[in-house]
């Protein structure tokens, strides 16, 4: 299959990841590990809708550049972090392609296979470039990495032409905010140079009724993506 445009100046990018890590290194010795983000499979560039989930941190032991593919995604789908957002992930895809926009996207019986073919669908990032430590969130070190290094995390999100990007956790929307001298708000949805922007609850928090909470941003999201096409329609 012929790679689309977006698709090799993706790859160009990931070509860097060596000279970022490089950069990284010397900035910040403690760590030693780098995360390459990106595409969980090639399936993200030809899924009608470039989908692209932007979460936290890691919590890894793993050294050196690591690649996040849907290999990776198995061991951290074991996670509460992992879980959600493959829920999420699939209740909205299977509504992106009308399987069940008017029903409940609650999944409990959902296998972890079927979950990760859903996944397999997306593009996968978080703002800390480095692991975490602690299974508590390291909002100092994920802000540091993004204040240490926005270009490079700019141009990774703008690399991957996204055209709805979730967005985990108050300090998630932070950082998105800093590096794109926006000013959106928690837990809403928008169209932002026309693309989705969704904001949402940290995966991993517990919240009451949260299958109808990530039922209501699904519908946020596919009600903007009608405003989307019927202005591209006139």
């Amino acid at each position: 299959m012929e790679k689309s445009n977006h698709q090799e100046n993706y790859e160009k990018f990931m070509e860097q990841y060596q000279d970022y890590y490089v950069d990284y290194m010397n900035k910040n010795e403690v760590f030693d590990s780098f995360y390459a983000y990106g595409p969980l499979s090639e399936k993200y560039w030809t899924f009608k809708h470039r989908i692209l989930v932007c979460n936290l941190e890691p919590y890894d032991e793993r050294e050196g550049v690591i690649k996040v593919d849907i290999d990776l995604y198995k061991e951290w789908i074991k996670a509460p972090t992992g879980i959600y957002t493959a829920k999420f992930i699939t209740g909205l895809i299977k509504a992106l392609n009308q399987e069940n926009r008017d029903e409940s996207i609650s999944l409990n019986n959902v296998c972890n296979e079927e979950l990760l073919s859903y996944m397999e669908n997306i593009a996968y990032m978080n703002f800390r470039i480095s692991s975490g430590k602690n299974r508590t969130a390291d909002k100092i070190g994920i802000l540091k990495d993004v204040r240490t290094h926005p270009d490079y995390l700019i141009a990774q999100i703008n690399s991957l032409y996204p055209d709805m990007l979730i967005i985990g956790g108050e300090v998630g929307l932070k950082a998105y905010n800093e590096l794109f001298n926006t000013n959106l708000k928690f837990d809403t949805t928008v169209i932002l140079k026309g693309k989705v922007i969704c904001s949402i609850q940290h995966p991993s928090k517990p919240r009451p009724e949260k299958y109808e909470y990530y039922n209501e941003k699904v519908i946020e999201i596919l009600n903007c993506l009608e405003v989307i096409q019927k202005t591209q329609e006139n």
